[in-house]
């Protein structure tokens, strides 16, 4: 660097190294910079200034030459450099603002997109049990129907049943009756044969 050239060149000044004082100014340059980097621009009155210093060494002053023109190249870079990077930095803010928006909305709308699927899957599947539903109460009324029929069928044969136990009971009492005169009208007739064989039997005697 320029401290070591200084030193290479064992370069005095009134006896002194010249780096002290090289070193002083450019510490006070680079703290003036510091406090002004935030400038929006470069002062419309500011221009390059070449900081002269009394000395007859050509080393020294190219060397101060040199310092004063890095020192105002830095100055400018400095201030520019906050004013453009504020800029950017809006613009990346923004722009970051933006995407990040963009992708909330896009999630939004896959999310908007996934439960629509499954609502309309839900919905499907609600068309399908109550299809179901449909057929399966069908299904019960027709059978709930063949029931009845029966119940009814059920009650007719109970009837007829009934009926037909009520005729045999008359029948048999009618029966009953008809074997009951047909046992009187055998005695009867037992009787009468009796009767006749006597009769025969007298007869017989007679002759």
């Amino acid at each position: 660097d320029d401290f070591s050239l200084l030193e290479k060149y064992n370069i005095y000044n009134n006896n002194k190294v010249v780096k002290d004082k090289y070193s002083k100014d450019a510490f006070e340059s680079f703290e003036t910079i510091k406090q002004n980097k935030y400038s929006d621009r470069l002062e419309e009155n500011e221009e390059f200034k070449y900081i002269s210093y009394k000395n007859d060494n050509d080393i020294y002053n190219l060397a101060n030459m040199i310092k004063t023109i890095l020192v105002f190249i830095f100055k400018y870079y400095i201030k520019s450099y906050a004013t453009t990077n504020s800029t950017i930095y809006e613009e990346n803010a923004k722009s970051y603002l933006y995407t990040d928006h963009e992708k909330l909305i896009v999630n939004l709308e896959e999310n908007i997109k996934q439960i629509n699927k499954e609502n309309t899957k839900n919905s499907q599947k609600l068309e399908i049990e109550k299809k179901l539903v449909i057929n399966l109460n069908k299904e019960l009324e027709r059978k709930n129907k063949i029931i009845k029929e029966m119940e009814l069928s059920l009650e007719k044969l109970t009837k007829a049943n009934n009926e037909f136990r009520l005729q045999i009971e008359k029948e048999k009492i009618v029966s009953d009756s008809v074997f009951e005169e047909l046992e009187a009208e055998k005695g009867r007739s037992v009787k009468l044969v009796d009767e006749l064989e006597t009769e025969k039997g007298r007869s017989a005697k007679l002759n």
